[in-house]
């Protein structure tokens, strides 16, 4: 008869007993659970328990539980406060700790939210990376969004999931609620610039302009005509509007950085409407006459309040309705960023200006514009065509090297 395997000292596992099974087969009445639990005494001669998860994690927790009480290391309320932490309550700790901290917190609310969903009510400490690498793959496999439809995420997007999860482990090993990081074992996607620009040709303008509703117009134009971010747009105040100067002062979540960009005609003739319209909203009438107010009332408003509606608000929502009744295909809100940058390259405006009215920190940002569609390259090579012959007289230096001589060709300007 096979001796049983008899389980490691201090170790042992959480199994439950069926009676109404016990009664029928013994045999099944035990079943195994796979969660192990490890108990040890201290110098005291306390017994203490803590639940742990896998059998190999009980075995390590205990070694290092020993090796504490040898060394007089060992404290009860920091075990204590570890065991009843779930990794519902760290992640709640770091949205907090976000609302407070990080413009861009709400993406962790969504982020987390969906690592909430899986493992909520499992102890934050018996998380382990095999976990996580399986509710990953689940992510790229498929996701819902708000607009009920589905699709796999990319890997850069479940790269934003995992590092909200990672942040959220770090501070609760801040504040001693977990020991270990166990986003650390996870492997991230690798992260490839897309050099591939979406941007709004002059016929899909025409078809979007089409179908927007007189409220919704204003948001386009400003994105479309300054290249500001959707949460740039939401965040800006009518006192970042420099009408004298000519340019807006746009405060960016994205980066921690503010930077100045210009107002064109349009931009600028849509904000003075605006900002008309909303004057005369709040100016209050007595006797049917309208009492003119200093437009500095408004300094502290914002260009797109929220009152509006929260329809209104979640713009990309909205905006999504607009393209799929012009059936333009692959386009969002954050494109018409993209076609600011790349119709300001394709009217010939140098790179480092480009940069500057994007609010980017480095030039390689920049250079993802530099891709233009094969046509317009095209336009540009056939400049050098213009009309005249192109003669190539290669004639030796005196140094000996050859130097190249483009003569007769007429170059338009």
């Amino acid at each position: 008869m096979a001796r049983r395997e008899r389980n490691p000292r201090g170790v042992y596992e959480y199994v439950k007993y069926s009676v109404e099974d016990f009664l029928i087969v013994p045999a099944v009445a035990k079943v195994n659970t796979g969660v192990w639990y490890i108990r040890y005494r201290d110098r005291d001669g306390k017994l203490h328990r803590e639940r742990v998860g896998p059998k190999g994690k009980a075995i390590e927790l205990y070694g290092k539980r020993r090796n504490e009480i040898v060394e007089g290391k060992f404290r009860p309320d920091a075990v204590r406060a570890r065991r009843a932490v779930s990794f519902k309550e760290i992640a709640e700790d770091f949205i907090t700790w976000g609302k407070a901290n990080k413009k861009s917190w709400a993406d962790d609310v969504q982020r987390l939210g969906y690592w909430i969903e899986h493992l909520g009510t499992k102890p934050a400490g018996s998380v382990t990376a095999q976990e996580i690498e399986t509710w990953k793959t689940k992510l790229t496999e498929v996701r819902k969004l708000k607009n009920r439809k589905t699709q796999a995420c990319m890997g850069t997007t479940i790269n934003r999931y995992l590092a909200s999860l990672r942040s959220a482990y770090y501070l609760a090993m801040k504040n001693g609620k977990a020991e270990k990081n166990p986003v650390k074992g996870v492997k991230f996607y690798p992260e490839r610039q897309n050099r591939r620009v979406r941007y709004l040709s002059d016929e899909e303008e025409k078809r979007v302009f089409a179908v927007l509703k007189d409220d919704e117009r204003p948001f386009v134009v400003l994105a479309l005509h300054t290249g500001i971010r959707l949460s740039g747009l939401k965040e800006l105040l009518w006192g970042d509007v420099d009408f004298s100067a000519g340019v807006i002062d746009v405060q960016e979540a994205k980066g921690g950085r503010n930077y100045q960009v210009p107002m064109n005609r349009v931009v600028r003739e849509t904000l003075r409407r605006m900002r008309d319209e909303r004057m005369g909203a709040l100016q209050p009438t007595e006797k049917g006459n309208v009492a003119a107010l200093p437009s500095s009332i408004l300094q502290k408003h914002a260009v797109f309040p929220r009152w509006q509606g929260r329809r209104k608000w979640i713009v990309s929502k909205w905006f999504e309705d607009v393209i799929d009744k012009t059936g333009i295909e692959d386009f969002t809100f954050h494109c018409l960023r993209h076609s600011f940058a790349s119709r300001l390259v394709m009217a010939g405006v140098d790179l480092t200006t480009v940069k500057e009215l994007m609010g980017h920190r480095t030039i390689e940002m920049t250079l993802r514009y530099a891709h233009l569609s094969p046509s317009h390259k095209q336009s540009a090579v056939e400049r050098l065509a213009g009309g005249g012959s192109v003669e190539r007289s290669i004639t030796p230096s005196i140094n000996g090297t050859l130097s190249t001589d483009l003569a007769g060709a007429k170059v338009a300007s």
